[in-house]
């Protein structure tokens, strides 16, 4: 990362405990530039996991449980379309991709547009 980044972890509040921990954390990979849907069920993020960085989409709060890929060629700071949860839009080498979103009855990414 150069100096004017920042990694972002998405820490959620343990109340009880009062503890926080990280949602989305690896100790080989950054994880980064995370966005809630507008309906506060998904979060989209950027990740070098695949040796480049790429835009992944995990439920929410329960990011354990599922993963998916959004982007296909290169992905970073994915965001929701304000409108709702059904467009995922993320900057590629040299443009601005968009993904149709299903999430019923489970998750489905349209191709990169």
């Amino acid at each position: 990362m150069s100096d004017r980044q920042v990694a972002i972890k998405v820490l959620p509040q343990e109340v009880a405990q009062d503890l926080e921990r990280p949602l989305v954390a690896s100790q080989t990979h950054r994880e980064f530039n995370a966005d809630i849907s507008p309906d506060g069920r998904w979060l989209a993020y950027q990740s070098d996991e695949a040796g480049r960085d790429e835009a992944y989409v995990r439920p929410f709060p329960d990011v354990d449980s599922s993963k998916w890929a959004s982007s296909t060629d290169g992905g970073r700071e994915p965001v929701w379309s304000r409108g709702g949860s059904s467009e995922l839009y993320y900057r590629g080498d040299s443009h601005v991709m968009a993904v149709s979103i299903a999430t019923t009855p489970g998750f489905e990414a349209g191709p990169p547009e």
